[in-house]
């Protein structure tokens, strides 16, 4: 009796695991992408962004809500009503830190050759040292 017993809930339980929805591309694609923005400067609020990717726009589209950190329903926000502090400008508003990408060294062959903008070489002058380390190394280790 035992044996049956047993054997009856192993059916039921396999049965349960195979009504699991399996996770698939498009399924992940459906659900939202939640980031934490701040917490407004009364701090009562908290503002997160939710983006769902767009597969047909190739972007995503993101909205901004703000929810109560007693919890209630969230509410959505416009960019302009997030009242957060920016972090890059200094407390007096005189400063802004900013980033920008600087050119170390020339690679493309429209560095080298400016009439030629729609080529697609790239010029090294040397490799790295640890690449031709690295390649001796499985070199000698197929050897031996």
């Amino acid at each position: 009796m035992k044996n049956l017993s047993f054997s009856g809930i192993i059916l039921l339980l396999s049965q349960s695991l195979v009504a699991q929805n399996v996770m698939t591309p498009e399924l992940l694609w459906q659900l939202g992408r939640v980031s934490a923005l701040g917490i407004t400067p009364d701090k009562t609020h908290i503002i997160y962004r939710v983006s769902t990717p767009s597969v047909s726009e190739d972007k995503s589209i993101s909205k901004t809500y703000s929810v109560p950190l007693q919890g209630n329903n969230p509410k959505e926000i416009t960019e302009a009503e997030t009242g957060l502090v920016d972090h890059t400008k200094s407390p007096d508003g005189r400063y802004q830190i900013i980033q920008k990408e600087v050119k170390i060294t020339k690679v493309f062959g429209s560095d080298f050759y400016p009439e030629l903008q729609k080529s697609q070489v790239q010029i090294y002058e040397s490799l790295n040292y640890r690449h031709w380390d690295t390649g001796r190394w499985i070199l000698r280790s197929l050897i031996y």
